[in-house]
């Protein structure tokens, strides 16, 4: 049965730390595909072209960036 997960805003939390808080929290949920063979890197650093997280499964890559 689906399961309805909230993420909100910590009081006086500021948009950078939402939005690093909000990487590692998808980064938590994709390596639940790692049971499948599946390689999760997350990259935290500046310039890397809005790439945060890179997903490999089943030969294929897939890119999570900020909209």
């Amino acid at each position: 049965m689906p399961q309805e997960i909230q993420f909100v805003r910590i009081e006086g939390e500021t948009s950078q730390e939402l939005g690093k808080r909000f990487e590692e929290f998808c980064v938590m949920l994709l390596s639940e595909l790692e049971v499948y063979g599946a390689f999760i890197t997350h990259v935290e650093k500046s310039g890397d072209l809005g790439r945060d997280i890179i997903v490999e499964i089943f030969g294929m890559k897939f890119v999570v960036r900020k909209a």
